[in-house]
């Protein structure tokens, strides 16, 4: 989705009003007070990189601005070094932190990693509130303002400085969401699995996302650390880690005005509610229930989520006709094939059940690979094993001539291995263009710094992303749905997007488990033709399905699973006449 002209016309004659508010005369009290709320506007940003945008749960957000404060106010104060480097260390310490937070929460979803943050912002709470080296509860005090050249800077001066400062650092989050790296951000948030899937690592994501949000929040804290003269213990108390959590939730999360909203609401209330400390909690804890069930996506989600939408926010233009896209090159055949593949003795054993007991399959590059067996014969946890979704207990797989001893889904995916799942997985909040934009990551620009700047080269590099995945959806025949949410399509439609979002990564071994599965007689026809297709391009396929007919008049070669055991390996013309296979699972001859 892209902001409307309207949209970027607020924003700027916003940012040109705030900036002329100084020369109004205004009381110094509200320059203060303004620029507060800019430095607040940061850190709640920062937030919805966390929150709104990978959706992970922070409650001690704050703990981050805390750190950057503290940072700054330790090298200033005690080392002596001038004021901008310190600011630049709060924002280094702020990614440090966010860094160690991810890696501690390693395993953590969801609520866990909720709770987990908010035992950080205890943590950090007491450390500085007890640790004599920062302060202890008397914090940092007498912290030296801006200077440049031996000026420095009033309140007006630094109300622009903090203001330009903002505009830039909401600039690059806004190039940033709209790279890779922020798919990627996304990917995480709306389906895990899918994502690993596609060669998008949860961990590193989280790891990246919690490096960026943590660089903000503590150029925040350094912010307010050289605007208010000292930074206390009270910057990582529970009181404000609840007061930005309603901020952002009242705002909307995952939204680029959601922190400017949310910041304006919550400063105003604050403002007027100084002097209740005790009332100030049950305030902030109310209006936080009253949003959740008044305006569940906050005030700018509901705006978003409403007929206004077409004023604020555009689907993006296709413009490049899907006739001109070029398709992918055909191969020349080799004379003699190689093996894409080769599992050896592969076993799986889930508590009592031997869901694989050993399993042999050897896949020749550039050839439709069947996988046949009745349910529960162990098909998809062959796959989950070789996918990385599952340990294999014991065996040995070789992928393009090297053995792949532990597997992980990511790394799988990035070697050249990409698969769809058994029951559909997609993206489901996102449009279908989206879906396959996630496809193409390992083929975008994933330099975080140049995600976050207006490169013209990474525009047109995104543009032509952009043509590959309408190219990919006209082949499956899904070029009409392109703007459509997923959640609109039907079942069958579904999996052919999903098929499409494989494609999009240009895999060696595209593994597909019952693509089929929910096709109409047409789309059948168009999954066979693609399928034959890419054969001949020289992808190799590996093919799980219970359509028969489908299977044998597609694949070259196929192997049945009974029970976790290899019982038939050869051409299909061979299996469809193998006693042990027509026993076992087809019951009769399927005719040619």
């Amino acid at each position: 989705m892209r902001t409307t002209r309207l949209t970027q016309l607020m924003f700027v004659l916003g940012i040109g009003a705030v900036a002329l508010i100084p020369l109004s005369g205004v009381n110094q009290f509200w320059i203060f007070f303004i620029t507060v709320s800019i430095v607040q506007a940061i850190l709640l940003a920062s937030l919805n990189v966390t929150l709104g945008y990978a959706g992970l749960i922070s409650l001690g957000h704050n703990a981050l601005y805390a750190i950057g404060g503290y940072a700054t106010a330790y090298f200033t104060v005690s080392i002596g070094l001038p004021v901008g480097f310190g600011i630049l260390l709060g924002l280094a310490f702020g990614v440090l932190a966010g860094i160690a937070l991810a890696l501690t929460t390693l395993r953590a979803r969801a609520v866990y990693f909720g709770i987990i943050t908010l035992a950080f912002l205890f943590l950090t709470f007491e450390t500085v509130s007890k640790w004599e080296v920062l302060g202890s509860f008397r914090g940092f005090p007498n912290i030296p303002g801006l200077s440049v050249g031996g000026y420095v800077f009033g309140r007006n001066e630094y109300y622009w400085f903090a203001l330009g400062v903002f505009v830039l650092a909401m600039g690059a989050l806004q190039q940033l969401s709209s790279s890779a790296i922020g798919r990627s951000f996304v990917a995480i948030r709306e389906n895990e699995a899918a994502a690993a899937s596609l060669g998008i690592s949860p961990f590193g994501t989280k790891t990246l996302n919690l490096a960026v949000s943590g660089g903000l929040a503590g150029l925040a804290g350094a912010l307010f650390a050289h605007l208010s003269g000292g930074i206390f213990p009270e910057a990582a108390s529970f009181t404000n880690a609840l007061r930005l959590f309603v901020a952002i939730v009242i705002g909307g999360t995952g939204t680029f005005a959601g922190p400017l909203v949310g910041i304006a609401i919550i400063s105003t209330v604050d403002r007027f509610t100084v002097n209740w400390t005790t009332a100030q909690p049950i305030i902030f804890s109310g209006m936080l229930l009253g949003s959740l069930v008044l305006m569940r996506f906050g005030v700018v989600g509901t705006i978003l989520t409403s007929r206004l939408r077409g004023l604020f926010l555009r689907l993006p233009e296709l413009e490049i006709p899907v006739e001109n896209f070029k398709r992918t090159k055909r191969r020349q055949p080799r004379a003699k094939r190689v093996n894409v593949l080769e599992v050896m003795g592969l076993a799986k054993r889930f508590d009592g059940v031997q869901a694989l007991a050993g399993v042999d399959l050897s896949m020749e590059e550039g050839t439709i690979h069947g996988l046949i067996g009745p349910n529960g014969s162990g098909k998809t946890t062959l796959v989950n094993c070789l996918t990385g979704f599952l340990h294999r207990d014991r065996g040995r797989v070789v992928f393009q001539g090297r053995e792949v001893k532990r597997a992980r889904p990511h790394a799988m995916a990035r070697a050249g291995m990409v698969r769809i799942f058994q029951h559909p997985e997609t993206f489901g909040r996102l449009l279908v263009i989206q879906n396959v934009m996630m496809g193409l990551h390992l083929r975008s620009d994933r330099n975080l710094f140049r995600c976050m700047l207006p490169i013209p080269s990474r525009r047109r590099s995104e543009q032509e992303l952009l043509g590959d995945a309408l190219s990919v959806l006209s082949r499956v025949g899904l070029a009409d749905r392109a703007l459509l949410p997923v959640g609109s399509l039907p079942y069958g439609e579904q999996r052919l997007l999903e098929v499409a979002r494989a494609m999009a990564a240009r895999p060696q071994l595209l593994i597909l488990d019952e693509p089929a599965t929910g096709l109409t007689s047409i789309e059948l026809v168009r999954l066979a033709d693609l399928l034959r297709e890419l054969r001949s391009s020289g992808m190799s396929i590996l093919l799980i399905e219970h359509n028969m007919e489908f299977v044998m008049g597609l694949v070259d070669r196929v192997t049945v699973l009974e029970r976790g055991e290899c019982i038939a390996a050869g051409e299909p013309d061979l299996i469809q006449r193998d006693p042990a296979v027509v026993e076992a699972y087809l019951g009769e001859r399927i005719p040619a």
